[in-house]
């Protein structure tokens, strides 16, 4: 079930920029974080970036980081 949730995650956010970021998936408790940590590497995979010049408001708020009123006020 973690295991789900951390590749939805990564799908939303587009990649991992760093190992840190993986605690932050919903529901996956630290103890499990710090359980996997030392199991956990970075691969220099293209992380998917988002143009905010040519990006629509659904194509933003997608983004775990980004809410709808950023979005909306980026674009």
């Amino acid at each position: 079930g973690y295991a789900k949730r951390i590749v939805n995650f990564r799908t939303k956010l587009g990649g991992f920029a760093n190992v840190e970021q993986i605690a932050e998936t919903f529901g996956l408790p630290d103890s499990v974080f710090q359980k996997i940590k030392p199991l956990l590497v970075k691969s220099n995979a293209a992380i998917h970036q988002i143009n905010i010049n040519t990006a629509s408001v659904d194509e933003l708020k997608m983004h775990p980081y980004i809410k709808y009123p950023a979005a909306n006020a980026i674009i």
